[in-house]
């Protein structure tokens, strides 16, 4: 025989508010509040185990809390959960890299609702989140999605050239000049100035 579930009076699920157990057979049933304002009797497995967040089929705030439980499904979501986790969670895979050298999640992006209004949706598919400062922290003004290539060119080992007041990487540089990464490599190794480095572009 399965064990009954206990619940508490007052806890939330869903919809449901916890009122009490039901005292009578079937076994394993509780009152619950519905935010409708309708009492519902349901199994407490059921309630637990997010089979049933509000009151009926014909609850008014049904779809709401439907809409609510696919949100861990969105890639955004995902994407939100997985930078608190490595700089929260010393468990959590390559942590060292992130929250093991200082790098922290704000304190504004501890809301997932206040991180999508900031980064907004993910381009596509092969987009992830970025660090434009990668020994930055991950704030509004700091994270963009980026795909594999871009956030390639913008690791904390890359090459960064600082010309005429911006920054960029030397793959980023080639692509805009026209100059191949070797040349510009060259050039540097042979000392060449920042303002000499693309005369040639």
């Amino acid at each position: 025989m399965s064990k009954s579930i206990q619940l508490k009076p007052g806890e939330k699920f869903g919809c449901l508010t916890v009122v009490k157990p039901c005292g009578v057979a079937p076994r394993n049933q509780w009152w619950f509040l519905c935010d409708c304002g309708m009492g519902v009797l349901l199994k407490a497995n059921k309630v637990k185990s997010g089979n049933n967040w509000h009151c009926s089929r014909f609850c008014i705030t049904k779809h709401k809390y439907r809409t609510e439980k696919r949100l861990t499904d969105l890639p955004e979501y995902r994407a939100w959960r997985a930078i608190r986790g490595r700089c929260n969670s010393p468990s959590y895979t390559f942590y060292e890299y992130y929250g093991g050298r200082g790098i922290r999640v704000c304190e504004r992006w501890s809301n997932f609702a206040d991180f999508l209004a900031d980064i907004g949706p993910r381009p596509s598919s092969k987009h992830s989140i970025d660090r434009i400062d990668n020994n930055g922290d991950y704030e509004p003004g700091n994270c963009r999605w980026a795909t594999r290539i871009e956030q390639a060119r913008n690791t904390r080992h890359s090459n960064r050239i600082t010309f005429e007041g911006v920054t960029r990487s030397r793959p980023e540089w080639a692509e805009r000049t026209g100059l191949t990464i070797e040349c510009i490599r060259g050039r540097q190794r042979r000392g060449w100035s920042v303002h000499l480095l693309f005369s040639a572009a």
